[in-house]
C-alpha cells in the first residue's frame, strides 16, 4: 500500500484531479467553484470515463447551496433577503 501512495503516478492522478475544473467551462465561471471544486472526480469518470465534465450532481449541488445562502441569510437579515443570480463569480468579480 505504501508503494501505491509513493508512485508518481498517483502523484500525477491526484494533480489531475485538482486541475481539473481549468478545463471545464461550466466550472470557471461558477459561483460555487471555491465551494464545489467541480464534484466528484469518481461521478464524473463513471460516467463519462473521464475526468473533465461537470459531475451529475452538479445543478443539485448548485441548488443546495443557493438554498442554504438564502436560508443563513434570511435568518440572519430578515425575511426578504434573496440570492441574487447575476453576480459573478468571485475570482471574475475584481
Amino acid at each position: 500500500m505504501e508503494k501505491a501512495f509513493q508512485n508518481p503516478k498517483f502523484h500525477a492522478q491526484l494533480e489531475m484531479m485538482r486541475e481539473r475544473t481549468k478545463y471545464i467551462d461550466d466550472c470557471k465561471k461558477c459561483r460555487w467553484h471555491d465551494v464545489c471544486e467541480g464534484g466528484s472526480p469518481g461521478h464524473t469518470h463513471a460516467e463519462y470515463g473521464h475526468m473533465n465534465e461537470k459531475d451529475l450532481f452538479c445543478d443539485a449541488r448548485m441548488y443546495w447551496f443557493d438554498r442554504y445562502v438564502e436560508h443563513q441569510s434570511r435568518k440572519l437579515l430578515g425575511p426578504e433577503a434573496r440570492i441574487i443570480d447575476d453576480v459573478p463569480a468571485l475570482d471574475q468579480a475584481y
